[in-house]
């Protein structure tokens, strides 16, 4: 089965925030479109056998099941449902984990859009 992988809004905020962070500190413009097209790559890659990645361990807050995919120094966190995986957040692995508060805000913006 292939799935259509889609990303939320804010998932491609960050994504892209982190494209112009690359630039930004390596003035490389080379060095931030090779960061984007491996971000693109690991994002297909979810097309086949998303149920392949780990469950978020913050997720155990959640009454659903969101996973994650490792991308270099970051986290596509998502949910697979009928067909689709939804990219939820891609965010920076060193960070803390996320807070129950704002895994359940951003599942609540996404039932929205």
């Amino acid at each position: 089965m292939t799935y259509i992988v889609k990303l939320t809004k804010k998932a491609l905020a960050e994504a892209e925030a982190y494209a112009q962070y690359i630039l930004d500190q390596s003035n490389d413009n080379m060095a931030s479109n090779k960061w984007w097209d491996g971000f693109l790559d690991a994002m297909f890659s979810l097309e086949a056998l998303p149920g392949r990645c780990p469950l978020l361990p913050e997720g155990r807050y959640l009454r659903v099941e969101v996973r994650y995919l490792l991308y270099e120094s970051h986290r596509l966190i998502f949910q697979i449902e009928r067909g689709e995986v939804q990219i939820l957040r891609v965010y920076h692995a060193s960070k803390k984990p996320l807070t129950k508060t704002a895994l359940r805000k951003t599942m609540h913006r996404r039932s929205a859009s």
